[in-house]
């Protein structure tokens, strides 16, 4: 079995979920992600917006706002991805780690995977609207991250 038959499985176990609870947003992000990732950006863009019409809060979580911010990248829509992203960054817990105040709200709190991606995709978004992209990432406490050849690398430190 190939690459093509797992995200066919994916896809076949996400549809099911959504057909035993058709608003569970982060089966929709899933979906999205999985069409993505098939170059379908259309179905990706179409299972984000499900997601956001069962559950308007979920455009204010991060795993939504980087999918976002990846399929309106993919699509050459750079100043929307650009917004999207910097609405990612003003998330609580994204440029540094979350507060204990923070960490005790019911929201899950923002990942360091989270917080990596939504950096690393603007570093990528603003070059390629003339902004500079490097200047973002000192803002990213606990990633360390170098300039090689034209390419970002982080090296995460887990302390």
């Amino acid at each position: 079995m190939g690459a093509q038959a797992d995200t066919e499985g994916a896809l076949r176990g996400a549809s099911h979920c959504l057909r035993m609870e058709p608003t569970y947003s982060e089966a929709h992000i899933l979906v999205a992600q999985i069409h993505l990732h098939d170059g379908k950006h259309r179905l990706a863009g179409q299972a984000l917006e499900q997601a956001m019409s069962h559950d308007f809060a979920v455009r204010e979580s991060p795993q939504f706002l980087i999918m976002r911010g990846k399929v309106l990248t993919t699509v050459g829509e750079l100043e929307e991805a650009q917004k999207v992203l910097e609405q990612a960054l003003g998330l609580p817990g994204v440029k540094a780690a979350p507060s204990k105040a923070a960490l005790a709200r019911k929201a899950a709190p923002v990942t360091l995977g989270e917080r990596v991606s939504i950096f690393m995709l603007l570093v990528e978004v603003r070059p390629q609207r003339n902004l500079p992209g490097h200047s973002l990432l000192g803002g990213l406490r606990g990633v360390r991250c170098c300039w090689v050849r034209v390419t970002w690398v982080a090296r995460v430190e887990v302390k």
